[in-house]
């Protein structure tokens, strides 16, 4: 008779140490792009001159989501202005880049910018060629390495287990981030 209830109480030992192990395993988390996005808005407007002859102010960033090319892409409006034009060059700039994982900064960083798109209406072909040399400059310069999400410390905690980012996925409205538990 004292068999039985030895066998159910090791019964639920078993199932409490494996629902414990199930709640400490790898997680996805979404990260809405509308998210990201409010969160990249507020470090524009942005106004850099490049090669002591451009001024380049860069504003409103829209993100868009590549998930066949796993790519993000961000839109920009651009104003272009040299001293040898009246008024500044307006446009759109759209960029992509790939994501990565930086375990140091505990962050989501953007890797391997290149210009999609660049509309400016109302300027030559030569100047048009010249534009894209500065918009390839801007990609390299500012959006390399560029932090687009920093995890705070409460997201990479789950039920007293220390947690970190191994994976991202582009989806078409987010980001599916793995979180694996740390040893």
């Amino acid at each position: 008779m004292m068999r039985f209830p030895r066998f159910l109480l090791a019964l639920a030992s078993c199932l409490l140490l494996a629902a414990c192990a199930t709640l400490s395993g790898p997680r996805d988390v979404d990260v809405p792009l509308a998210r990201l996005e409010a969160g990249l808005g507020k470090r524009f407007p942005i106004d850099q001159n490049v090669l002591e002859m451009f001024r380049i102010q860069l504003s409103a960033p829209q993100l868009a989501s590549l998930p066949e090319q796993e790519r993000l892409l961000i839109r920009l409006q651009a104003a272009v202005s040299t001293p040898l034009t009246r008024q500044p060059w307006q446009g759109q700039l759209a960029l992509s880049a790939r994501l990565a994982i930086d375990g140091a900064q505990n962050a989501i960083v953007l890797r391997e910018a290149r210009i999609e798109e660049l509309g400016v209406a109302g300027i030559d072909r030569q100047r048009g060629q010249m534009l894209n040399r500065v918009a390839d400059f801007v990609a390299d310069q500012l959006l390399e390495n560029a932090v687009l999400h920093r995890f705070e410390p409460d997201e990479l905690r789950h039920f007293g287990t220390q947690y970190a980012p191994t994976r991202i996925q582009p989806t078409t409205n987010s980001l599916k981030i793995r979180f694996e538990p740390l040893p």
